[in-house]
């Protein structure tokens, strides 16, 4: 099994054994949420990757966030996916009749730490907004990717988020999300850099959250 799968599941199994303990009957500084996210991406390429683009897919996203003070707070979050890139063929360089050519696909594991700011607290509707850091680790290269391109650089970028909890009971919610991810890699052939994609995706999510 894919390490990063593993990790993942790990901290599925370590939250949901929160929830089976019923630790949600604390003083609610925490809250813990698993979103169903479409991760778009705003792709594009510079050097010989010039018509680049990466699609869209969906995951499943999981969070823990913790309120240090009534309305600030910081979450981690976690999700991995898999993305089909392709190269826009200007000049037919990859066959007769070509214009969109498939170089593979990647994954992506994607943990980030924001600051939450959180406008209601105590209300049925409780909005929020948040800035931090994202950290991306690329693997997993099919097709032409695994073939030539055979180093990905890690990626640093800032992230943004916007979202909403819609109080269902005193500790469970429904959320909304959207979140802005600057993400890039500068992708080597043989030691060499080839041209830098730029990933930068928007993440829409839906899902639930259990304060305790």
């Amino acid at each position: 099994m894919n390490r990063r799968w593993v990790v993942m599941i790990g901290v599925l199994l370590l939250l949901g054994g929160l929830t089976g303990s019923q630790v949600f009957a604390g003083n609610g500084q925490w809250m813990m949420r698993t979103r169903l996210i479409n991760i778009d991406p705003d792709a594009s390429g510079d050097g010989d990757l010039r018509g680049i683009d990466a699609d869209s897919n969906f995951t499943v996203e999981a969070d823990l966030t913790y309120f240090f003070a009534p309305h600030w707070a910081i979450e981690g979050l976690l999700a991995n996916s898999s993305h089909e890139i392709t190269i826009r063929d200007t000049d037919k360089a990859y066959g007769p009749g070509s214009s969109v050519f498939s170089l593979g696909s990647i994954s992506m594991l994607m943990p980030t730490v924001v600051a939450q700011y959180h406008f209601l607290p105590d209300g049925k509707v409780r909005p929020y907004i948040g800035a931090g850091i994202n950290y991306t680790s690329f693997s997993d290269q099919t097709g032409f990717l695994d073939m030539e391109l055979s180093d990905l650089d890690s990626s640093f970028g800032i992230a943004g988020q916007a979202g909403v909890d819609f109080m269902l009971d005193d500790s469970m919610s429904l959320n909304v999300d959207i979140k802005y991810i600057q993400m890039d890699t500068d992708i080597n052939s043989e030691g060499e850099k080839i041209g830098t994609l730029t990933i930068d995706p928007w993440v829409f999510g839906v899902g639930f959250g259990w304060h305790f």
